[in-house]
């Protein structure tokens, strides 16, 4: 059974993070790009009124997706013997994520009783 020397570890480390940073850097520059994009077209195709209103909604859907972002998917993902209870932690936390849903009569309150 051979070994891996420390040299030869620490130089496939690095290799595996600059792929990592790599593919990270292509995910993101390729999200950004179709959410410039599609801004883009609805700009084009929709009413300034309609689009205004788009863009004010967007102000909570992207607070709500912050709020569903805190880490718990890619915490179970990396955790070697995940438990039930990280399960299930998962799985009660994304209601949470659904809770723009439920607040659309308070950001209709809040623009003053826009059509939302």
């Amino acid at each position: 059974m051979s070994t891996i020397s420390g040299e030869s570890h620490t130089l496939h480390l690095q290799s595996q993070t600059a792929s990592g940073v790599f593919w990270t850097f292509l995910e993101q520059l390729g999200r950004r790009g179709i959410v410039v994009l599609v801004t883009i077209l609805l700009a084009r195709f929709l009413t300034p009124d309609d689009f205004g209103l788009i863009a004010m909604v967007s102000v909570f859907f992207a607070f709500a997706n912050a709020l569903m972002d805190v880490g718990f998917r890619q915490a179970l993902i990396r955790k070697q013997n995940a438990s039930q209870a990280d399960y299930a932690t998962m799985f009660y936390s994304n209601p949470v994520s659904d809770l723009h849903f439920n607040t659309f009569p308070g950001i209709t309150s809040f623009y003053g009783g826009f059509a939302v």
